[in-house]
């Protein structure tokens, strides 16, 4: 048989450097969704109810900070929702100076909930309450949580401290402020830019209409890292406030179990592979051509061609070998190696040409595993 592996025209309006490449391999499977929205009541509250600004899908993470100022700052909070999800409070930071209380709730792998659906906060002490949530998606299984911190003081300077982390996290950052005033107006809403690296997430503030006239600030932010490290949840804020910083590194969810060996990877889902009509030949075999079309990132590694639908009376001839490890077992796969820069470019096509000996159905549409990487198959 003769078969050839030639090179369609490819579509590249830019081709990724080997620094492109690694960066896209850097980030966390962790992403955030979306502000859910935020709530804000005054003094002698109790209770509030966040109404969800959108819907939550099944399987994340719905993230809930907390501030308030309370006269008695030891009493219960919990988080709830009309999906039955269970919220764990995360961190509880306590500034006497407010007094000032932030808390981070979190339920993972929830329930999905409806937009307008509400998240109840209940407070056991009255005070000030404010609160903001958010969605992520892509955080762990039964435990998450990788590290809490927190720190509290009087400056325009909030810091929760250092804390180690693993690598691949969401770092939440929830940050109260308080400000005071014998004079009216209150305070005006404080004025926050996030840490380096950190995303400011919806903020939320309420102010009392009594003197001491009271000032009450929520500034959440996040951060996605890749590296482990010591890293704190931080930012500047536009003046000097009683304040209080709390940290929670939540670890990213593991990779999905493979069944494939160290060094290979299943790309079935990014290639993409079209099989044009069989053409019969004069000796009895059949002629397939294929096309590969790259839909995903930058590929710089070969790729074997699992077929797992070869007719039983069919041969493929001159595959490169019959799978051992790689499932389905038994099965002819072919190498497909990329071009001579060593890339399969997101949008680059390449064609290859099957040729079978036996009997193969005028409507035979062959389908693929396509493995990547260098190991046994």
């Amino acid at each position: 048989m003769s078969q050839k592996v030639s090179r369609a025209r490819a579509v590249r309006r830019s081709r990724p450097t080997v620094e492109a490449l690694e960066d896209r391999c850097v980030p966390s499977g962790i992403t955030k969704v979306r502000d859910l929205g935020t709530v804000a009541a005054p003094a002698g509250t109790t209770t509030v109810n966040l109404s969800l600004s959108a819907a939550v899908a099944d399987g994340d993470s719905i993230v809930v900070e907390v501030a308030t100022h309370q006269a008695v700052t030891t009493g219960a909070v919990a988080v709830t929702d009309a999906g039955g999800n269970a919220y764990a409070k995360d961190a509880d930071a306590v500034n006497p100076s407010g007094p000032l209380r932030v808390l981070v709730f979190a339920a993972h792998h929830v329930h999905a909930l409806g937009a307008g659906s509400p998240l109840t906060i209940t407070l056991a002490n009255s005070g000030i309450v404010v609160a903001s949530a958010a969605e992520f998606a892509g955080l762990g299984a039964a435990v998450p949580v990788d590290a809490i911190l927190a720190g509290t003081g009087l400056s325009a300077s909030p810091s929760s401290g250092l804390a180690a982390t693993h690598a691949d996290g969401l770092l939440l950052g929830a940050i109260g402020a308080v400000g005071f005033s014998t004079i009216i107006p209150a305070p005006i809403p404080v004025a926050f830019t996030p840490g380096a690296g950190y995303t400011a997430l919806a903020s939320a503030t309420q102010s009392t209409d009594f003197t001491p006239y009271t000032r009450l600030d929520l500034v959440p932010e996040y951060r996605i890292v890749s590296a482990a490290g010591s890293y704190a949840a931080d930012g500047t804020l536009g003046d000097n406030r009683v304040w209080a910083a709390a940290l929670v590194a939540y670890r990213a969810a593991p990779p999905a179990p493979s069944d494939l060996s160290a060094g290979l990877s299943d790309v079935t889902a990014a290639v993409v592979v079209t099989p044009g009509k069989p053409v019969r030949l004069a000796n009895g075999r059949t002629r397939l051509r294929l096309t590969l079309r790259n839909g995903g990132g930058a590929l710089a590694v070969p790729l074997s061609l699992v077929l797992t639908n070869l007719p039983r009376r069919a041969r493929l001839r001159k595959a490169t070998g019959v799978t051992a490890v790689v499932a389905p077992a038994g099965l002819p796969f072919l190498n497909v190696p990329p071009s001579a820069d060593g890339l399969f470019s997101p949008g680059e096509t390449m064609a290859v040409v099957l040729e079978f000996a036996g009997k193969v159905p005028k409507r035979y549409r062959p389908a693929f595993r396509v493995v990547a990487g260098i190991g046994p198959r």
